[in-house]
């Protein structure tokens, strides 16, 4: 098959099946390199093309990405614009009180974290004799990334609502 209708297949196909393409591929890698390794035939310029085809599906994954955040986007605008003025005024409120009480909350996070780090470093804590710890504080992490993450879209949303809000005051001039 050549590349223009692999790309287009890939177009056709869903994040998860992509995905699951990835997977496919980058397991056939590691079947060639291990049949390389053990002496036996191996086309060594698959491995070039399966690298090549997994770069094609993340190009693929990407553009979809952007596509969806562009439609999001789009729709958030054409929310924002169908609002009164005192209806973004107040989601605007609602949202910047959302990003002071994530903040707080993080901040607790955090400072439990410290806590734990320091313990782990004052009693030299090895991952496997205290597994529940270590799983305590990869989740504070992850709970951190993902507030961070929220934090981050909710002021792209007040942007958004600022823009539009500015809008219809102009509008009003």
């Amino acid at each position: 098959m050549k590349i223009k209708e692999k790309l287009k297949q890939f177009r056709e196909m869903t994040e998860l099946e992509l995905n699951n393409e990835i997977d496919v591929l980058k397991k056939e890698i590691f079947n060639i390199r291990f049949q390389l390794a053990l002496s036996r035939t191996g086309d060594f310029s698959k491995i070039r093309y399966n690298k090549r085809l997994i770069a094609r599906i993340k190009t693929v994954l990407t553009e979809k990405a952007k596509a969806n955040k562009e439609a999001e986007i789009a729709d958030s605008f054409r929310q924002f614009r169908s609002m009164t003025e005192d209806e973004l005024s107040n989601k605007i409120d609602a949202s910047i009180k959302e990003i002071v009480a994530i903040k707080s909350a993080m901040e607790k996070k955090r400072q439990m974290l410290k806590t734990l780090k320091d313990a782990k470093i004052k009693v030299k804590i090895l991952p496997d004799a205290f597994p529940e710890k270590m799983r305590t504080l990869e989740s504070l992490n992850e709970t951190a990334r993902g507030g961070y993450e929220r934090i981050k879209n909710l002021r792209r949303l007040i942007a958004r609502m600022k823009s539009v809000l500015e809008e219809k005051q102009l509008a009003k001039k």
